[in-house]
């Protein structure tokens, strides 16, 4: 599956269910495709197709748990009630909007963290070693450092990056290099693996 950019989130770029009537008929039609697929190994599919389908890219990332509730989406075996198709319906919908909402967030924080105009190099690298370590810290505090936590890490970074005009097309796996055996689940970086990390960051995708 292609990773995604920034291209692919941007609340501007793609539509969301909003008003109650949208909502209304994306309930509806989740329901169905519930009763249909449930059960099936396609299920997943089937309903991050129809999602990606009417609103972008974006809404792949439906599916997508931090911090799992009772009144959030877990996984296909513990969120599905195929005895109440809608509550599912619901559960979905619900998630798919919580996503939105943090990509809205995201284009604010991606806003603040545009470098000015100008800079030079060695400016430059300040920058991004700054805005490296905000969105390690926002990466933990959105997931609660769960497990894998990093993996948000690694797709903030993706879309931060690609927002700032990176456009290189081993991005992804550059960052994955400089990511690897860095942090651990459940828990939080330490200062100093914080400040490494953003050091390699910001020396790593600085224009030269």
């Amino acid at each position: 599956m292609t990773p995604l950019t920034w291209a692919d989130c941007d609340p501007q770029r793609h539509p969301a269910p909003t008003t109650p009537d949208e909502l209304h008929d994306l309930e509806h039609t989740l329901t169905r495709l519930i009763t249909t697929h449930h059960g099936t190994p396609a299920f997943h599919h089937t309903i991050t197709h129809h999602l990606t389908h009417h609103y972008g890219p974006w809404a792949r990332t439906w599916s997508t748990h931090h911090t799992p509730t009772p009144d959030t989406w877990c996984c296909t075996p513990h969120s599905v009630d195929p005895e109440h198709p809608r509550t599912t319906a619901t559960l979905i919908t619900d998630n798919l909007r919580r996503q939105r909402a943090w990509y809205e967030h995201l284009a604010t924080v991606f806003t603040e963290l545009t470098p000015p105009p100008h800079q030079t190099a060695a400016q430059h690298t300040r920058h991004l070693h700054q805005a490296t370590t905000r969105l390690i810290n926002l990466a933990v505090t959105h997931t609660d450092a769960m497990d894998a936590w990093y993996l948000e890490l690694h797709h903030l970074l993706a879309l931060y990056l690609t927002h700032q005009g990176h456009t290189h097309p081993d991005l992804h796996e550059q960052i994955e290099t400089l990511l690897e055996d860095r942090f651990d689940s459940w828990t939080g970086p330490d200062p100093t693996t914080t400040t490494t990390v953003a050091t390699d960051i910001a020396h790593a995708f600085t224009p030269r």
